[in-house]
């Protein structure tokens, strides 16, 4: 926090009027800047601590490690290594680069082009018989909108966007009913042979990777409970993993410890016993997606987005963006952490004497990303002062 001047500087010719009326006027100015910046964290703090159940999240676009997460995944997936390649999906998303672009990274000669990681995640998933999660990350696909374009970006990469088309019919054709389809990575092909009756079905593995592999038998009335797939295991694993992960984070760990300990010990529980029928292990799968999303999520991130009013409080931006990243981890859907990010940046602005044009650019798109998930007519967020409205430009409901 800005240390308030002492009345001795306060009321004494400093070295500013020493070094002309030009310095002085200057210095001056930088005082409502610094009591601004006090303010703002008082803001802040009051306001994400209370609405920080409601608070989301951008992509680092810049963040290298994130487009060599992502580089790796993609080449994982495309060999047929799908749980290897989701893996590093999911760390490229965890890192806050949540964002799909067309160029993910800050060295030129590494750079991810079309960047989507919800698009290949659905693959994968797809691929290994998780249906309803590859939906949900298609349909993630399909519902950014960056700043400054009018659609999803999938949209303008025809080869992408014709196989997305084609697995969300195949998925949501499966869902309707019985049975599971998997799709071997490859360009755009015919859809499916039908299956000859709503009844389970099994699916045959292809000998080798070929653009459409889909074989669907009718399959007998089990005596014995059907194997559950080795990858729904696995998915279970990843469940346990990333639980345990955010149980020790040294930030939102003692909130996440709580809420996330009791499923760890069921989920191991359940993995122990390894009895479950595929269609109960789903169940509870898709039961723990849901759970995540509605309870977790919003636990973990107002943690992350505590610590990261603190440390703006403290003008540490370096932890300020590694707190804004943690809480992006958790909820990747929520507007709160696009705000923070506005304050953050156009404080970083008028600190740096107004002279940073990219520093203010930042905060008009951070702000761009909170109305365009928020709505344009919302209120602006309370976390913007007067100050700071002043210096993005905007009225109370975010008009100029």
């Amino acid at each position: 926090m800005t240390t308030a001047p002492s009345a001795a500087t306060a009321g004494a010719p400093g070295p500013a009027l020493r070094h002309g009326p030009a310095r002085a006027a200057r210095r001056a100015r930088s005082l409502p800047d610094a009591a601004f910046v006090a303010f703002a964290a008082v803001v802040a703090l009051v306001a994400f601590l209370a609405l920080a159940v409601t608070l989301p999240a951008r992509a680092d676009r810049r963040d290298q490690k994130a487009a060599d997460l992502y580089n790796d995944g993609v080449a994982l997936i495309k060999k047929g290594k799908f749980q290897e390649g989701a893996v590093k999906i999911n760390k490229a998303l965890e890192r806050g680069a949540t964002e799909p672009n067309e160029e993910q990274g800050s060295q030129s000669r590494f750079l991810a082009r079309r960047y989507d990681p919800y698009y290949w995640l659905g693959v994968a998933q797809m691929e290994m018989g998780l249906s309803e999660q590859a939906l949900g990350n298609f349909e993630k696909s399909l519902s950014i909108v960056p700043v400054g374009r009018s659609e999803p970006l999938i949209k303008s990469w025809p080869e992408e966007y014709g196989d997305l088309q084609r697995r969300m019919a195949i998925l949501l054709k499966k869902l309707e009913g019985p049975g599971d389809v998997r799709v071997a990575e490859g360009k755009p092909t015919p859809a499916p042979t039908a299956a000859p009756h709503p009844t389970a079905v099994v699916v045959a593995a292809a000998p080798t990777p070929t653009p459409l592999v889909v074989k669907i038998a009718r399959a007998p009335t089990p005596v014995v409970p059907t194997p559950t797939p080795a990858t729904d295991w696995a998915a279970l694993d990843d469940f346990i993993a990333r639980y345990e992960a955010w149980m020790k984070d040294e930030v939102a760990g003692p909130a996440a410890v709580p809420i996330l300990g009791p499923r760890v010990a069921r989920l191991r529980e359940a993995r122990l016993k390894g009895n479950l029928r595929p269609a109960a292990l789903r169940s509870l799968l898709d039961a723990e997606v849901a759970f995540f999303k509605e309870k977790a999520a919003p636990v973990l991130r107002t943690a992350a987005l505590r610590a990261a009013v603190d440390a703006f409080g403290r003008r540490d931006w370096a932890l300020v963006d590694a707190h804004l990243a943690r809480a992006r981890s958790a909820d990747p859907g929520a507007p709160q952490a696009d705000a923070l990010e506005c304050a953050v940046r156009v404080t970083r602005w008028i600190l740096g004497g107004r002279r940073d044009a990219g520093e203010l650019k930042a905060a008009q798109d951070a702000l761009a990303r909170w109305r365009q998930r928020e709505g344009a007519s919302r209120p602006l967020p309370a976390i913007l002062s007067p100050a700071m409205r002043a210096a993005l430009g905007v009225g109370g409901t975010g008009t100029s």
